[in-house]
């Protein structure tokens, strides 16, 4: 997907998103869906016994079910020790690795076990769907009341998933205020 093309979406996330979290994953492709059974499903055989027995007389067929899950920047290597224990629950990962700047610009909150929890995911097949993590809604109606601070946050956010060759982001944006 173009750069610009990035860039157009996040824009409209970020209007018509305020106020809830959301993960975007911009590089999947769903006409790849297939009809789930409980037969398939690659989870634990408990957790599938629950998921299943919850579903009632519901037709998911046409639904795939995926897991995610986010680890905070300060509790990484108990996150990263967790996915060791359960790869196959997960399907995409969110490491709170970014926090907003006032000027709009992201602040890396990189774990030092940033290079681990990537090459684990990678080698299992785990997208990397990292978050921004916003919870001052005054600081973010600075940046989203001044065009050029909100120019700046959107290209970050576009250059942070480009220039890392991330699968998508995850926009944390709560108590937000316009």
């Amino acid at each position: 997907m173009s750069k610009k093309k990035i860039l157009i979406l996040i824009l409209i996330i970020i209007f018509i998103s305020t106020g809830l979290i959301l993960l975007i994953s911009f590089f999947t492709n769903t006409s790849e869906l297939k009809p789930v059974s409980s037969d398939n499903l690659e989870i634990s055989s408990e957790t599938k016994t629950d998921l299943v027995d919850n579903l009632g007389d519901n037709d998911f067929g046409t639904f795939e079910f995926t897991f995610s899950g986010w680890i905070p920047y300060w509790g990484s290597p108990s996150g990263l020790n967790s996915l060791k224990n359960n790869p196959s629950l997960f399907s995409s990962v969110s490491p709170v690795w970014f926090e907003v700047n006032k000027d709009g610009s992201l602040k890396n909150k990189y774990p030092s076990n940033k290079n681990e929890v990537m090459n684990f995911l990678n080698e299992n097949n785990i997208e990397l769907i990292p978050a921004i993590a916003m919870f001052d809604h005054e600081l973010f109606t600075e940046v989203l009341q001044n065009q050029e601070n909100l120019n700046r946050h959107i290209e970050s956010i576009v250059d942070t998933i480009v220039n890392n060759d991330f699968d998508g982001i995850d926009l944390d944006y709560e108590s937000t205020k316009l």
